[in-house]
């Protein structure tokens, strides 16, 4: 099969695209089989998921496969990145006395991104955009038939044979599943366990659109769908994500759109800001005194039910920063809740991922990450011919407060593919000075 985007056409074959497109759906987790997406082994309260594990070991073979066909090795990590993480494991067990097998998953997420740059190098970027836009669309079409047709589609949700996830009601239907939480309309999950996960998924997407389309928007369909899609999740993530896109589409463009565009993007800006279901959620992170007494209240009754409590995306973060400052050096990935529960006597589950890679593996390795991630940044300015160096960084971080994507293998891939053109267009710049 070919992909054509507006300067070039790419050849897939429906092995690799097929691949790609289960790796989406990791990304979504909203399936038992894609709990915990391709970044962990997910547990569950009863124990291990095995269907999920099996999915995995599936989606090693699948990769191993590709690789063969590609005539390449499996050897392919960097040997100075397994000398880091191993040797970061062994003193995890020093400092913890316990094994954790949290290592081992970190290396199989490197060794996942870097199987998927050696199957599909720059090619990632227009199929990752084509399969988002194919669920976009599919997603669009569900929640339409959801608001106009509820009870037909609720009663083909509980009729569907795949189990669905977390804040789905009913089954899914593979590429889409009914949301039971409502904004202005009930709003929409699409492929993904969370309305929130979902339009931070398509705000990336919406960015690639952008530079695969040299920042065009004459006869890019797939760009408003997208975007149909990211404003139909109702979230704040994904629409502060979007505000970024925004932004950085903007900057590229000439001056006299940006001063025709700009006090339209700040109107649409602060009339999302005021919508009720935003506008409430975003008082609600204010630390208040008010706050800090629902806060006590919120811990007693999470001790008295199961012991865990998943806090605010902004007090999740206060409470990483406590967990930095605590183990700064190695991290605490062998026991990431321990300090907190012994001031608190509950377990948190910390959702955002900004501030996670620093807090598991320390300060070292969490900065050597945010090089990579900031070299990467500016290497696909560079891939891609556009303005802004930090525009994929910026997006990337946004979507990172709320949820943790920065081990996922897809997106890791994104980014070794930026760092590498970014140490070519280097490289480049240094023989052309020599010249």
């Amino acid at each position: 099969m070919i992909i054509k985007t507006k300067s070039e056409s790419y050849v897939v074959t429906r092995a690799e695209y097929l691949f790609l497109f289960l790796a989406v759906l990791c990304l979504g987790q909203a399936l038992p089989i894609t709990q915990g997406g391709m970044e962990s082994f997910q547990f569950s309260t009863d124990g291990l998921n095995y269907s999920a594990i099996l999915f995995k070991v599936f989606l090693l073979l699948y990769s191993i496969v590709l690789l063969r066909m590609r005539k390449t090795g499996i050897n392919i990590i960097p040997k100075v990145l397994l000398e880091i993480i191993i040797i970061w494991g062994i003193l995890q067990v020093f400092k913890y006395r316990m094994f954790s097998p949290y290592p081992i998953i970190r290396i199989l997420n490197l060794w996942f991104a870097f199987a998927m740059y050696y199957i599909y190098g720059r090619r990632i970027f227009p199929i990752f955009e084509q399969i988002i836009y194919v669920l976009s669309w599919c997603a669009l079409v569900g929640w339409i038939l959801t608001i106009t047709m509820s009870p037909l589609m609720l009663a083909l949700a509980k009729a569907s044979p795949f189990e669905a996830r977390a804040l789905a009601e009913g089954n899914s239907f593979i590429v889409y599943a009914i949301a039971d939480s409502f904004g202005i309309l009930r709003r929409n999950l699409g492929f993904a366990w969370e309305p929130g996960r979902f339009g931070s998924i398509l705000s990336i997407g919406l960015l690639v659109n952008l530079f695969l389309n040299n920042f065009n928007l004459k006869n890019n369909k797939h760009f408003f769908i997208i975007l149909g899609a990211l404003l139909s999740s109702q979230s704040t993530t994904a629409y502060m994500a979007m505000i970024a896109v925004i932004v950085i589409y903007l900057y590229n463009k000439k001056v006299k759109y940006i001063i025709l565009l700009l006090p339209i993007a700040i109107i649409l800006i602060f009339y999302m800001l005021s919508l009720e279901f935003m506008g409430d959620k975003i008082k609600s992170l204010w630390f208040s005194d008010q706050r800090s007494y629902e806060w006590e209240t919120e811990l007693d009754y999470y001790r008295q039910q199961d012991g865990y409590l998943v806090p605010q995306r902004f007090e999740g973060m206060m409470y990483e920063a406590m967990n930095i400052m605590h183990d700064p050096i190695l991290g605490n990935a062998t026991s990431p809740d321990s300090y907190l529960y012994s001031l608190f006597q509950i377990h948190f589950s910390l959702s955002n991922g900004f501030l996670r890679i620093f807090a598991n593996m320390g300060l070292f390795i969490g900065t050597l990450y945010y090089i990579l991630l900031y070299k990467a940044s500016k290497g696909l300015a560079f891939l891609f011919k556009y303005k802004g160096s930090i525009a994929f960084m910026l997006v990337f971080i946004l979507i990172n407060i709320s949820y943790s994507w920065i081990f996922e293998p897809l997106f890791l891939a994104m980014l070794i593919i930026g760092y590498y053109n970014f140490n070519f267009n280097k490289v480049r710049t240094i023989k052309n000075n020599v010249i």
